[in-house]
């Protein structure tokens, strides 16, 4: 008894602090879409894009850029697009796919990524990047080359369905040209 003791106490000395815990799926599938944006490759074809001019103060905040959000849903053509929603209140509104996150075995997919940009005037990168576990599914980018400050932007880029059935997550990241990144993430279900 002693003696399994002595092995049990060995082993949590040589492990380091947290390596006894396993990580979750979900941050093991953060991890690995995080990571595959670094090496998103460009996206095929055209994006559709929504912009629309922001009452911004650019004295008011300390970043250049905010990421709003990411989100997934059938593909549709009209969509994104601004000041579109018939019966909204103002014309600042945005018109989107079902963002639900959940993709049919019969569906392509149109992938959503929108940021706000305050003062920036370098050239953006929008990555996007797909993962279950430690799987890349799918990645892609396409860069923005001068956008506006004062405006923010919705990209829908329209993508096959993977051969990929079950729970995964959707990373999106904003990176401008010596301005930083910021990333976003949302959980993800392919039927």
């Amino acid at each position: 008894m002693n003696r399994l003791v002595l092995a049990f106490a060995a082993v949590a000395v040589a492990l380091p602090i947290g390596a006894s815990a396993a990580q979750s799926w979900e941050s093991v599938t953060i991890q690995t879409a995080l990571a595959a944006l670094e090496s998103a490759p460009p996206a095929l074809g055209t994006p559709r894009v929504a912009m629309a001019r922001i009452p911004a103060r650019p004295d008011a905040t300390p970043t250049k850029f905010l990421t709003n959000f990411v989100t997934v849903g059938p593909a549709q053509t009209g969509v994104p697009c601004y000041a579109c929603v018939k019966g909204a209140q103002t014309t600042f509104n945005v018109g989107l796919t079902g963002p639900y996150n959940y993709i049919s075995t019969t569906e392509t997919a149109q992938y959503v990524l929108s940021f706000s940009n305050i003062t920036n005037t370098a050239s953006c990168t929008l990555s996007w990047a797909i993962a279950a576990g430690k799987t890349v599914i799918d990645k892609f980018s396409y860069v923005l080359k001068a956008p506006k400050a004062g405006s923010t932007y919705v990209y829908g880029i329209n993508r096959n369905r993977p051969k990929f059935s079950g729970a995964a997550v959707v990373a999106g990241k904003v990176e401008c040209t010596g301005n930083g990144e910021q990333t976003v993430t949302a959980p993800l279900i392919f039927q």
